[in-house]
């Protein structure tokens, strides 16, 4: 399957948001992740109802192939995304 890539506006500077992820009730886990307004309008294509838009996440355990994947969508001419999840403190 070939997956087409959504394009950017390419600001000059990074964007850098924090949010969090929403419980969900049906998979009884949090498990919903809610577009912040800069990445929104950085990718126009995300507006408008009729848009179906799907993505492709990729986890790997190991540092040195998580690079190699890196390089290897750099190349392609694409900018992945960088997710951290961590645990907020109360």
């Amino acid at each position: 399957m070939v997956f087409e890539s959504l394009k950017p506006k390419l600001r000059p500077d990074a964007i850098k948001v924090k949010g969090r992820l929403y419980y969900c009730v049906s998979d009884r886990s949090n498990t919903l992740i809610r577009l912040k307004r800069p990445i929104r309008e950085e990718f126009s294509d995300l507006n408008g109802k009729d848009s179906l838009i799907s993505y492709k996440m990729e986890y790997y355990k190991d540092s040195e192939e998580f690079r190699k994947r890196i390089n290897e969508l750099i190349k392609k001419g694409e900018i992945p995304f960088l997710l951290n999840l961590y645990k907020d403190g109360k």
